[in-house]
Order: C-alpha cells, then structure tokens, then sequence
C-alpha cells in the first residue's frame, strides 16, 4: 500500500494522467498545511475504514475549497499560500509559470517576506528562535517507541 504517503499524493498522480514537478510543490502544500494545523487537508474521518484509500483520493480530488481548522489558528497569509499550493489543475499551481529550481512565485510570496534568500542560501540567516538545551537533559530512552513494540 502507500501508507502515509498517500495524502501527499497530488490529483494528477491519482489518476494517473502523468506528473511532473509540480507535483512536489502539491506535496509542500500538504506538508505545510500539516505544520500549520497538525492534520491533513484530505484525511477522511476513520483512516482506518478507508484500507485502499478510495475515500481520501476521492478527498483530494474532488475537494472545493481547502477548509483550515478554526482551532489551528492559520494566519491568512499561511491560508493563501497553502491554497495556492494545493490547487487541483498543476499548470494553475504556484510556481508553475516559474523556471525549474527557481520557485521565484513562491519564495516572493508575502507570508516569506521576512526571508532573505540569499542569506539563507548562503547559509548566513541567523534563527530568529534558538532553543538552549542542556546536554543533562538529554537523556536516551530506555523504553522501546510503540512502533518497536515485540509482537
């Protein structure tokens, strides 16, 4: 099956009308949208009542208007962006009209305006957030994560 990654799947790869590129930016609007609310945009109620992923592809392609979670709080400019992103028709996407690798649609939207490629290009952008941890409170885990559950 495709497990997880078949809610990054974009409309074109469901019905399997050939894709290109900008069917990863389909998958940067899932992902962010995923950041911004801790969900998917296209997930079905019970995951597990859907086994062949029939309902959730019906989701992604068939879907309106993308529909944030009220209690996620998505500034409006995440909204337009990952709207833009996350639009059916690939050639209609943000970053389509754009050069390969250039992604110049994106990078100048305003909910990046804050961002000065070259310097992160560079790698010269200072963080705005640096989280201090002491190396005591790093500690291993002992216990096995419950996907290393023994069976």
């Amino acid at each position: 099956g495709y497990g997880f990654m078949a809610e990054y799947m974009c409309p074109e790869m469901i019905a399997r009308t050939g894709y290109g590129f900008m069917a990863d930016i389909w998958t940067f609007g899932v992902f962010l949208f995923e950041i911004l609310t801790c969900s998917t945009p296209f997930q079905h109620e019970n995951g597990r009542d859907d086994p062949g992923h029939l309902k959730l592809f019906k989701n992604i392609t068939t879907f309106k208007e993308i529909r944030f979670p009220r209690s996620a709080r998505v500034p409006a400019l995440a909204q337009q962006l990952v709207t833009a992103l996350l639009v059916t028709d690939p050639s209609k996407r943000l970053g389509a009209q754009d050069e390969l690798g250039d992604y110049h649609s994106i990078k100048g939207h305003p909910y990046f305006s804050d961002i000065d490629w070259d310097k992160l290009i560079e790698g010269m952008l200072v963080p705005t957030l640096r989280p201090s941890v002491c190396a005591s409170e790093m500690k291993p885990v002992r216990r096995p994560f419950p996907w290393q559950a023994k069976e």
